[in-house]
């Protein structure tokens, strides 16, 4: 697979741990209230800032791809070009669950329900991209649009 990318806005930020090239990174604020550190995403469709353009040590500084296309390690799984991808517990793009009615599950149709059936702002499964290319399985590096 090919590792191209095209980053349109890439962070900065401080390594709150180790961070693998390719892999999904958060933000959040260090200790001293100043400056952003990255952490690598630990948990299935975590929500996520960017794509890490390279791997970092603890206290090292990173970037991270915002907006654009980044190169992403691939986990288990096939995903194929227009696959909407989310990360798994090691940061690394998978496939992304869709949301549905469940087996046996009725649609909702009632005029009454007003919009408050479902609440909150994200879904359980957070989907942070679109795969422009396609991977057999893990330890692949694939292009993916971050779309957020």
């Amino acid at each position: 697979m090919t590792q191209q990318a095209r980053s349109l806005l890439d962070l900065g930020v401080i390594a709150q741990g180790a961070i693998t090239y390719g892999r999904a990174v958060l933000v959040g604020a260090a200790a001293d209230g100043i400056n952003m550190v990255g952490i690598q995403a630990s948990a299935t469709a975590q929500k996520i800032t960017g794509i890490a353009r390279r791997s970092a040590v603890d206290g090292e500084g990173v970037e991270i791809t915002c907006c654009g296309t980044a190169a992403c390690e691939t986990g288990t799984g096939v995903i194929l070009p227009g696959d909407r991808v989310q990360c798994d517990a090691q940061g690394r793009a998978v496939k992304a669950t869709v949301a549905g009615i469940a087996a046996g599950g009725v649609a909702v149709t009632s005029t009454a329900a007003n919009g408050a059936i479902l609440t909150g702002a994200d879904l359980a499964g957070y989907s942070w991209g679109m795969a422009l290319q396609g991977s057999a399985g893990q330890g692949n590096y694939i292009e993916v649009l971050i779309t957020h």
